[in-house]
């Protein structure tokens, strides 16, 4: 799925594609196993499971409160697993704290905005993708209130980085542009994965048109993921 954006010269969000540093063979770079988080008799992330392949980019969808952030807190060591394990190149990491992760090449962009004063509007975008030993990183709604020509730049950022073997989960009530961007999609509802696939399937899934595409056209965005 595409979106052209205008910003000096048209700008378009193609389809992902496959390079070769994504390509199956390649070995996961990311193993979740059944993820679950429990806050009190709150169950946030229940029993998710996921791959992700070096050089890919898996866009994160779902209802407000569906658990995504919480998922991504715990694959970032802010939150510990209750239950289920988490492998990054076949170690487990489940349980170290996110000083720890980004040692190993782990990252993570918030929701809640903070900036370096000294740094450009679009140095502080890029910030999470400057590090030259990111291995995997989460991002949530990096593409919210961002002036297209920025977003354009951080599109074309992503895809760079990829070819160097970096993975993403990413978060955005974007539609179209986080399809554009994603080699494959999960949708959640409730804590739980209820599709997992590529765009296309994921976005024809009947499932997720009920639990989240439904009501996304009538205007959800932001809030808490």
């Amino acid at each position: 799925m595409t979106e052209s954006v205008s910003a000096g010269s048209p700008r378009t969000f193609g389809e992902a594609e496959l390079t070769s540093s994504a390509l199956p063979n390649a070995g996961s770079l990311l193993e979740v196993g059944g993820i679950t988080k429990n806050f009190g008799g709150l169950t946030a992330v229940a029993d998710v499971s996921f791959e992700l392949l070096p050089g890919t980019t898996m866009g994160l969808i779902g209802p407000n409160g569906s658990g995504k952030t919480t998922l991504l807190n715990t694959i970032n060591g802010i939150y510990p697993p209750d239950k289920g394990s988490i492998q990054f190149r076949g170690q487990s990491v489940g349980g170290l704290k996110p000083h720890q992760l980004a040692e190993l090449g782990i990252m993570r962009t918030f929701q809640t905005t903070r900036v370096f004063n000294t740094v450009t509007v679009l140095g502080n975008m890029l910030v999470p993708l400057t590090h030259r030993e990111v291995h995997f990183s989460g991002a949530a709604e990096p593409f919210a209130g961002v002036h297209p020509q920025i977003k354009a730049t951080l599109f074309d950022r992503i895809k760079e980085t990829r070819e160097g073997g970096t993975a993403f989960i990413v978060v955005s009530h974007e539609i179209p542009h986080l399809l554009g961007l994603s080699h494959r999609v999960m949708c959640m509802s409730s804590g739980k994965t209820i599709a997992i696939g590529t765009p296309e399937e994921v976005t024809r899934n009947p499932d997720v048109i009920d639990a989240y595409l439904g009501h996304h056209s009538h205007g959800e965005s932001g809030g808490d993921t």
